[in-house]
């Protein structure tokens, strides 16, 4: 079994390689999107796994002595992830401003691939695409330092992750254009967001950076915002002229992944306002702290509680 698994990967690494150097080889980055048509087994194992983890530790496992050793491998994770964002969202977003500038947002949105990374040329955005695809997998790491942190899994949590490892994978098998926007802005919040938990794991830090979470918070809904306008906008155009290099199965997989989103944030809001009366003010940072606690994990539980207090 080893040399097949070794005879698959060649052609994939070797693609990826070929992008570092030629940024705008467009056979390099089909060679990606053929081992992502072909490996759908790939995500879905790795999707199995990941809910069988969820499920087998759906309770709390009980609190041992190698906590200390699992933040410092938390914090070490954490600063790695932010870095690895830091440097996709340099590389995506100079040649998508760019683009959009010359030939505006529609071109970024509904133009074919090989015309979008054909103006990548002084940067590796496609290199950084790809791996922004494939790094939703390893991405799962960070429930397995919840569940070691003796920490609840919660819903929105898990649920968010297995839905974007397997939209990420289909996009970019189906050279979904407006996936582009949605790498450079998740990109920008997981650089931000990781490098947040990285700084948490220290006190004298996480006294300076409790101010942060909620601007997370804001950052993490305005992504979900701008990727419903992009996707609007494909939409839009797919349905009346027909002028947008899509499948119909990305479109409805954005549509039902998103709507699902909306929905859940929904249930935040009602949740928040609850059945009694109360002001504005009130549910707004009730709100907050739903939202913070479900997207930002039980580890910012405290952030989002003190920014509460404070209020």
């Amino acid at each position: 079994m080893a040399p097949v698994v070794e005879g698959a990967v060649q052609p994939i690494g070797a693609a990826l390689a070929t992008l570092g150097s030629d940024y705008t080889n467009y056979g390099a980055l089909k060679a990606v999107v053929q081992f992502l048509q072909g490996h759908w087994e790939i995500p879905i194992t790795f999707c199995a796994a990941y809910l069988a983890m969820v499920y087998a530790a759906r309770n709390t496992i009980p609190k041992h002595r190698y906590l200390a050793v699992v933040d410092k491998c938390f914090a070490a994770w954490n600063l790695a992830l932010s870095l690895f964002s830091c440097w996709g969202f340099w590389h995506m977003v100079r040649p998508m401003l760019r683009t959009t500038a010359s030939k505006g947002l529609q071109f970024t949105i509904c133009g074919s691939t090989s015309e979008v990374v054909g103006d990548f040329s002084e940067s590796p955005a496609a290199l950084a695409l790809c791996l922004f695809c494939l790094s939703k997998i390893p991405e799962l790491g960070d429930t397995v330092f919840l569940i070691l942190k003796c920490k609840k899994v919660r819903f929105l949590q898990w649920y968010h992750h297995t839905t974007v490892m397997l939209f990420c994978w289909l996009a970019l098998a189906t050279e979904y254009t407006p996936g582009l926007w949605f790498a450079v802005t998740n990109y920008f919040v997981h650089s931000v967001m990781y490098m947040y938990f990285f700084l948490m794991t220290f006190p004298t830090a996480a006294k300076l950076c409790k101010p942060v979470g909620p601007l997370i918070t804001i950052i993490q809904i305005t992504q979900m915002v701008w990727g419903l306008v992009v996707n609007a906008i494909a939409v839009g155009t797919y349905f009346t002229s027909g002028d947008c290099q899509i499948q119909a199965v990305t479109v409805y997989s954005a549509l039902v992944m998103y709507a699902s989103y909306f929905y859940l944030f929904s249930q935040l809001f009602f949740e928040a306002k609850g059945t009694g009366k109360t002001n504005a003010r009130k549910t707004a940072r009730a709100l907050s702290r739903k939202i913070s606690q479900a997207l930002l994990e039980d580890h910012c539980q405290d952030v989002a509680d003190g920014h509460a207090k404070t209020n």
